[in-house]
């Protein structure tokens, strides 16, 4: 902790460091909030709220990263930026697995229920791994629309995880879970390196807000096939 010993010399601010953790990081990490949407719970985090558990997330991305063979060089050193922004959200859903899966997995249709993607297609062919092209335009970046190409690794009905490997967004790799049988959980986390000259806290709020509304629409699509509403729309 920072500044005067005598607490008769300190104002209600308080500046102070944590080891290890970007002042950047560690402000996100401490600013989440819990909110009810339509009968499901969304808990929307920058980052977690506890530093171990942030760096088990960190690692379990970077392992991901690894074994989708992106971000190892030829001698094997996995390089990560110190510039990184790390998004986790869950979300309580009232449909089962398989139908939460169906959505999920469901990505030529993605952007037909999620705001602001404006493209998600796969671009594989059968038998090859799984890559999807997708586009979005965020209302904080009106000119630069993110293009990325992902690769694609899928466990069914549980685990999706995901990579970048081309596009303007410098480093994108991530997960979605589904936990549970009935009334699942939807887990997603993603790590990024932005990769475009914006101040880091904006962003911190660009990517909050997609993980935020990704999630609430993958929950609200869920609950629109389960109160029978087809696939197509």
């Amino acid at each position: 902790m920072y500044g005067p010993t005598d607490p008769e010399e300190r104002s209600g601010a308080i500046s102070f460091a944590v080891d290890g953790v970007h002042p950047h990081d560690l402000g996100a990490m401490l600013d989440f909030k819990d909110k009810e949407v339509n009968n499901y719970t969304f808990t929307s985090q920058s980052y977690l709220p506890n530093v171990a558990r942030a760096q088990e997330t960190l690692a379990g991305l970077l392992d991901i990263a690894a074994r989708l063979e992106s971000l190892a060089d030829p001698g094997g050193i996995l390089y990560w930026p110190l510039e990184r922004i790390l998004a986790v959200a869950e979300i309580n859903t009232h449909v089962d697995r398989e139908l939460a899966w169906q959505v999920l997995s469901d990505y030529g249709r993605w952007a037909e229920f999620i705001p602001d993607l404006t493209v998600s297609r796969v671009i594989s062919a059968p038998g090859e791994p799984l890559r999807l092209e997708q586009r979005a335009q965020l209302p904080w970046l009106p000119n630069l629309p993110l293009v990325m190409i992902l690769r694609v690794e899928e466990t069914p009905p549980t685990h999706i995880e995901f990579l970048r490997v081309a596009g303007n967004v410098r480093t994108f790799v991530g997960e979605w879970r589904i936990v549970g049988r009935n009334r699942v959980r939807l887990v997603y986390r993603s790590l990024i390196e932005p990769g475009f000259s914006v101040p880091p806290e904006v962003s911190i709020e660009i990517f909050r807000h997609d993980a935020k509304m990704r999630m609430e629409a993958m929950a609200r699509e869920m609950a629109r096939r389960a109160t029978g509403g087809s696939g197509a729309r």
